[in-house]
């Protein structure tokens, strides 16, 4: 394809496998992109990976595997059996007493193994040289240690790089021997001898960080910057708690990760549906600003972002209380839902404007749609060659589906309808399954936690409700070593994103507060109530 002045966008022809490329060029600048376009992540900036809904459990192993070197792969089944029958190393230790042996494997399987939905048993990585010597069964499909990694950049003190004093003290808690109990240091031992190993596995923060990121050692940036930094204050909190046990530190420290791995996905959703969908009405209607759609990614202070206070919630009562479909907890679920779903098309679709306006000379590795718009409105050469190349691609994406989405692709790109919402259609067309397991499993697979999660399902119906367990984890992020007016910490667990789904469930939020002796109440006044923590 060819405009009137000359400037080539397309051009297909033959890679070196035999497959069709598009290469697209402005003057000596090429990029070439695959002929039909598959869901994409935005790895510098967005998503350093892109996992699959999978068991968190899994991560969780990861996490500290992935900064070990060396490690080895025993199966972990071979010390927990399958969980049809108590049987392997743990009850066939020579150092436990041969008519104590059964009862000890069932302790230790009680303690020391976790089990999942399905069935699926994970050993309990307690202490590093577990992670560093015994794999878990089965593919890793979710992510690895690299998430820990991107969380932890930028640095707070502007500094470039990654915040690796915070990963050190992250994996401290599983390195450290001092603070292992009896029965800690013989499932230990026991390990060790089954393994036949004497390598002390330990993980390191420049080891995690040299493995995903040696050739971005000041770190890959941060769309959502104030997320990872939010995300590095509380895990400086959890880890900064003197009055817990070990177990209950390395609990509340993996409860803070899976809920901001929840919370990210779904601000990275929330923010890019409503910038695209800002973008795409300012594209047809001149009078809407510019700064409308800039503001989604570029505000100060996240209670003002447009995400905060989406996730309405309620509270779980002793009673227990019905869910309808119109009660805004399920309604608030189904919309969060709808734009999980289109995040990795979403991504997608921004990828393949950065990749455009890059090869057309433009500086485009930051750019989010609020670019794309402004291209529109400052830019019409860049605009076009965008538009071109967004078009041909969506028909090119949907060439192996049937004739009537052929047909429909071709009807959007002849008519007035923007690249970038047929290319998008285009990609829901063809990958509705990638949909799902990029998107709205990895939220469940992190927030679907009981009482340290806030997502759950009752008959028909998924709504936000956030359990007692994590309600304590968040009073004490929240809050810190002072107390906080009512009010104030409302307006603080808004721009987390959660609010109550009404004043009934505001009220009823304070009382689950005050049962757990974590709100001082003077009166029925907002002002009169103050939120404390006595961790």
């Amino acid at each position: 394809m060819t405009s009137e002045e000359g400037l080539t966008y397309w051009q297909v022809e033959q890679g070196e496998k035999g497959e069709q490329l598009a290469n697209l060029g402005h003057g000596d600048r090429f990029v070439a992109a695959p002929k039909r376009m598959l869901l994409q992540e935005l790895p510098r900036d967005a998503m350093p990976a892109r996992p699959r809904g999978d068991l968190k459990e899994r991560t969780f192993s990861l996490l500290i595997r992935d900064g070990i070197d060396p490690t080895e792969n025993h199966q972990e089944k071979a010390l927990i059996g399958d969980g049809k029958e108590i049987e392997g190393s743990f009850s066939d230790a020579d150092m436990i007493q041969p008519d104590l042996r059964r009862l000890f494997g069932e302790i230790v399987d009680d303690h020391y193994v976790i089990e999942a939905s399905g069935g699926t048993r994970f050993l309990f990585p307690f202490q590093s040289y577990l992670p560093g010597a015994y794999k878990f069964h089965g593919r890793e499909k979710g992510f690895s240690g690299i998430i820990l990694a991107f969380l932890c950049q930028p640095r707070e003190d502007g500094q470039p790089g990654f915040n690796e004093d915070l990963i050190g003290r992250f994996y401290d808690l599983f390195n450290n021997k001092e603070s292992l109990n009896l029965l800690d240091l013989s499932v230990l031992q026991i390990a060790k001898e089954s393994a036949g190993e004497i390598i002390n596995h330990t993980a390191s923060a420049s080891l995690l960080v040299k493995k995903h990121y040696a050739d971005l050692p000041n770190g890959p940036g941060a769309l959502l910057a104030g997320a990872h930094l939010r995300f590095q204050k509380d895990l400086e909190t959890v880890l900064g708690i003197k009055n817990l046990n070990r177990r209950d530190k390395i609990n509340f420290a993996i409860t803070t990760l899976w809920v901001h791995l929840a919370l990210y996905f779904q601000r990275l959703s929330w923010l890019l549906e409503e910038e695209l969908t800002l973008t795409l009405k300012a594209i047809q209607d001149q009078t809407i600003p510019l700064s409308s759609v800039e503001s989604c990614f570029k505000v100060v202070d996240e209670v003002d972002s447009a995400f905060a206070g989406t996730i309405a919630f309620r509270v779980p009562t002793r009673q227990g209380h019905p869910i309808t479909k119109t009660d805004p907890a399920h309604m608030s679920w189904h919309e969060q839902n709808r734009r999980v779903l289109l995040m990795p098309a979403n991504l997608s679709v921004l990828g393949a404007c950065r990749a455009v306006a890059g090869a057309c000379g433009a500086d485009a590795s930051e750019w989010t749609f609020y670019d794309v718009l402004r291209a529109h409105r400052e830019e019409p050469e860049l605009a076009g060659a965008i538009e071109e190349a967004l078009r041909w691609m969506a028909v090119e994406t949907v060439a192996e589906l049937g004739l009537d989405d052929q047909e429909d692709i071709k009807t959007q790109v002849e008519g007035a309808t923007p690249g970038v919402e047929v290319f998008r259609e285009s990609l829901l067309k063809t990958n509705r399954s990638d949909l799902r397991r990029s998107g709205r499993d990895l939220v469940h697979a992190f927030a679907k936690r009981g009482g340290r999660g806030y997502i759950l399902t009752r008959g028909p119906h998924t709504f936000f409700e956030i359990g007692q367990d994590l309600l304590l984890l968040l009073a004490k992020l929240i809050v810190g070593e002072q107390k906080m007016p009512y009010r104030e910490f409302l307006k603080k667990l808004r721009s987390y994103g959660f609010a109550p789904q009404s004043r009934e469930d505001e009220d009823q939020l304070a009382e689950t507060l005050r049962a757990l002796n974590l709100l001082e109440k003077h009166s029925d006044a907002g002002e009169a109530m103050y939120v404390k923590h006595f961790l």
